[in-house]
């Protein structure tokens, strides 16, 4: 399950819009031609509640995806860390705080809750820019 994402060329440029905890983080188009009128975001690819009871095993891994950014699932994202220890992304619209996760020998990204032993986050190296340079 979930998309596979590159890493580190054009194609992989994203930017941020909004404020903590409800980012939405937007593909950016490779050509403005390209740009679909609503955006491309990252996005959780289903928007089902999770029984916080219920969060372990597999049942709250959620695969990830590119969608409108008008999708349920693109519209609650927060960015955590530092340039030293990695950043995570987290995701918490199902009532879970959820991490984006690469399971191990997958270029795929799922979400997983944050506090899953089955499950560790992947801290992510970002670089960030000025929206004039994205």
């Amino acid at each position: 399950g979930g998309e596979e994402f590159k890493r580190c060329s054009i194609d992989t440029l994203f930017f941020v819009v909004g404020s903590p905890g409800s980012y939405q983080i937007h593909k950016r188009p490779q050509e403005e031609t390209d740009a679909d009128p609503d955006g491309t975001c990252f996005s959780k690819k289903t928007c089902d509640k999770i029984d916080p009871d219920k969060k372990d095993g597999d049942v709250a891994v959620v695969d990830v995806k590119l969608a409108k950014c008008t999708h349920c699932g693109a519209k609650a994202w927060n960015i955590h860390g530092d340039s030293n220890t990695g950043y995570v992304l987290t995701e918490s619209s199902s009532g879970v705080q959820q991490c984006l996760i690469r399971p191990k020998g997958s270029k795929k990204a799922r979400l997983a809750p944050c506090d899953s032993a089955d499950h560790p986050y992947t801290p992510l190296q970002l670089q960030f820019a000025s929206a004039a340079d994205v």
